[in-house]
Formats: C-alpha cells, sequence, structure tokens
C-alpha cells in the first residue's frame, strides 16, 4: 500500500468510464486493477483532473461517493463494492476462489511454441509450455488475471482470464525488432566490437601508396593466417593468395586452393578453365583493381565464410569499391610509374655456332 501511496500520475480525463480510468491507471502506475463485472455501474461517466497526484488520493476521492473501495495485494489493486449499512454486519468478506488456466501457444503458421514463458502480471505465478505448446496454470487470489506470454524472437503478448476461461489459444508473431539483431557480415555490416567470427581487415591507408605491379602483392604481411606467394618471376605475374595455408590440399589432390572473390557483391567464378588453363577470375578481377578506388578489404576465414557455402572452403575476400558521397566534387590524381627488366642476359649463339655445336655432338 505505501508503494502505491508514493506512485504518483498525472490525468486529464472528462466524462470516462470507470474501467477507461482503471486501464488509464494500469498504464501509468504498472498497477493491474481488478473487478468483477457487477461492480461497476453501467454509463456511469466520471471526470478526473490530476497533476502529479498519488493513485491512493486519486482513488480515495473517486470511489467512495460511488459506494466502491479497494484493496491492495502486490501489484494488484481489487476494486469491490462497499456493502449497504444493514448489509455489513452480516455480509463476508469477499473470497477468491482458485481456477485453472489451460492453453496452447501457437506461432502465425500454426506451429506450437515449446517453451513459451506463461506469467501471470504482477505475481511470480508462471508456467512454460511443453513441446505440444500446451501449459496448465492455477491462478490464486484473483478473479479477474492478465496473462503474458513472452519468447525470444516474438512479440509479448498479453491476454485477460477469468474463472470462465476453459480453454486458451494464444498466437504470438514474430519480433521485427528482434529479426534486425540478428546480421549476416557476408552479406551486411557490423560493428568491430560486436565482431565475433574469424574476420580480418586490411587497412587502406596502408597499402595506398606501395608500389607493387599487381594488388594481391601489396596484402603481404597485412592480415594474420593470409599468405602471399609468387608474382615476381616474370613481368606482369599476379600473386597468389591463400588464406591458412590452404595449399596443402594440393598435396592430396586439390587443384583449387585460392579463396573466393566478392566485389562489390558480385561472386566470381573460382575455377574456369580458358583453354588448356584453369584460371580464378575472382584473382584477376581483384588484381586488376586500383587501391585507390578500394573503400575497404575483408578476410573472412574458416566459418565466417559460411555463408557462401561450399565454394568459400577456403576463405573469402571481400572487397568494397568506393561510391560517390554527398557534397562539394573533389578531384585527385596519384600516379605510379615502373620498369621490370631482366639482371643479366645470357650471351646466346647464333645459327652458325649452332650448327657447329650440334655436328660436334652428333
Amino acid at each position: 500500500f505505501m508503494l502505491l501511496q508514493s506512485t504518483n500520475v498525472t490525468l486529464n480525463l472528462t466524462n470516462v468510464s470507470l474501467e477507461t480510468l482503471f486501464k488509464t491507471l494500469e498504464r501509468k502506475s504498472n498497477y493491474v486493477f481488478f473487478f468483477k463485472e457487477n461492480v461497476l455501474q453501467e454509463n456511469e461517466k466520471v471526470t478526473v483532473k490530476a497533476q502529479n497526484e498519488s493513485v491512493v488520493s486519486i482513488l480515495n476521492r473517486i470511489l467512495p461517493p460511488r459506494q466502491l473501495t479497494y484493496t491492495v495485494k502486490g501489484r494488484q489493486v481489487i476494486i469491490v463494492r462497499l456493502p449497504r449499512k444493514e448489509e455489513r454486519k452480516s455480509e463476508t468478506p469477499v473470497e477468491f476462489k482458485e481456477y485453472t488456466v489451460k492453453g496452447t501457444v501457437i506461432d502465425a503458421t500454426g506451429q506450437p511454441l515449446p517453451g513459451v514463458n506463461i506469467t501471470v502480471q504482477g505475481t511470480t505465478q508462471g508456467a512454460t509450455t511443453d513441446l505440444s505448446g500446451s501449459f496448465t496454470l492455477q491462478i490464486k487470489d484473483s478473479k479477474r488475471v492478465l496473462l503474458v506470454a513472452s519468447y525470444i524472437g516474438f512479440s509479448t503478448k498479453k491476454v485477460w482470464v477469468s474463472g470462465e476461461t476453459h480453454s486458451l489459444k494464444i498466437m504470438l508473431e514474430e519480433s521485427s525488432a528482434s529479426l534486425n539483431e540478428v546480421v549476416v557480415v557476408g552479406y551486411g555490416t557490423q560493428k568491430k566490437a560486436h565482431l565475433t567470427g574469424a574476420i580480418a581487415t586490411v587497412p587502406m591507408d596502408d597499402i595506398q601508396d606501395l608500389a607493387s605491379g599487381n594488388l594481391a602483392s601489396t596484402l603481404s604481411g597485412m592480415v594474420n593466417g593470409l599468405s602471399v606467394s609468387g608474382g615476381d618471376a616474370r613481368p606482369g605475374e599476379n600473386a597468389r593468395i591463400n588464406i591458412r595455408q590452404n595449399d596443402v590440399l594440393s598435396d592430396i589432390g586439390g587443384t583449387a586452393s585460392e579463396p573466393l572473390y566478392v566485389i562489390d557483391g558480385y561472386i566470381y567464378p573460382v575455377e574456369v578453365k580458358i583453354g588448356d588453363v584453369t584460371e580464378n577470375l575472382g584473382a584477376t578481377a581483384f588484381n586488376n583493381l586500383d587501391p585507390s578506388v578500394i573503400e575497404s578489404i575483408s578476410v573472412l576465414k574458416d566459418a565466417a565464410a559460411a555463408v557462401y557455402g561450399a565454394r568459400a572452403a577456403n576463405g573469402v575476400i571481400l572487397v568494397t569499391t568506393k561510391r560517390g558521397k554527398q557534397g562539394a566534387p573533389k578531384i585527385s590524381y596519384s600516379g605510379t610509374f615502373g620498369v621490370v627488366d631482366e639482371v643479366s642476359r645470357a650471351k646466346m649463339l647464333n645459327a652458325y655456332q649452332y650448327g657447329q655445336l650440334w655436328n660436334a655432338v652428333r
């Protein structure tokens, strides 16, 4: 009672029913109001103006002139009608009998939901649905109670029940707010502080000014678990990237050891046969990119790449290029120039010398 007395609310209700008044108090005070249907008189209207006034003061002002009173049990406020003067001595106190509520909880498709929490609002009474979505709840102390059904991923639902409620069916709807909490990194974005998968990002500022003939060579030493090989044997040759030494599969007959490349959402084929040569088109497209046009490079390892299926068994290189932004136009230029030449050139035989050598060895 003391907690209810210290609960203040502000009301501005004009010509409303008592039921509307009690619902407004429920919403603003977190208390639940109970009453029998025959307690409130039909068509009885009230006007309540209160500015930061306690709930107890409002009830004491509104209820007695209408021959009503109330009792407080925990978070429940029970409204009863005052007995007439001639009946007060003989009338016994109002007692609420226990009753049982049985029901089933289903989803929007009609499938039962196991593990749903069913509680009586304002009390510690509750139950949990079984594998068939059914529950049985023993209601105590009240005639009319509010059941609250809650389940992870679904919106909470409240249902009024009474002793006349024999069978109950509650349908829960999926909560869009809960679904939005699930983020797929492969097709979206996620804050680095919330990142739990084996995903690494390449610091783009560190590779902008590196002099290299292809983009793959600039990643050498930038990411843990990413190895770069080749690219320096002959002019125009691209380096090869392997994630967590997946090239060891070649020892048992495996042919594809390079990762899957996803550039701006497009998934490039891993193995394409061009003539007698098998080529990774994603690696070719990746090495054709200039570091200045790349917004971010992410390396997905192990289970983090599972969103792309079996083709990502060797990992994923996820590339996002820069987009236009609002604001004043900006023009920038960066260029590199390099020459690749052999260290020394071996002396070759001319045709006459080759002929002499051929005749000598015959």
